[in-house]
């Protein structure tokens, strides 16, 4: 396995959350690479970045939620994969 695209390819990923999705750069990358994918949360605390985030991925099984991720836990949640992609 020699990039990060070789290795998504070969994952089936299930329910995925983005934590820090940004403007959804790397969900993107995602959508493009993996092999398969149920769902695909992208997590930001940033409300403003949902526009630009769903921009051209809708119809792609993916969803936008503005928390904080701490706030966004606090409910019980499930997901098969979870990615961390520029965070700070």
């Amino acid at each position: 396995m020699k990039t990060l695209e070789d290795y998504l390819s070969r994952y089936d990923a299930g329910t995925v959350l983005d934590i820090a999705c940004g403007n959804g750069a790397f969900t993107r990358r995602l959508i493009k690479n993996l092999k398969s994918y149920f769902t695909i949360t992208g997590l930001d605390i940033k409300k403003s970045l949902r526009s630009e985030f769903l921009e051209d991925i809708q119809g792609h099984n993916v969803n936008f939620i503005a928390s904080a991720i701490h706030d966004y836990l606090k409910s019980p949640r499930s997901f098969d994969t979870i990615s961390i992609s520029n965070g700070s």
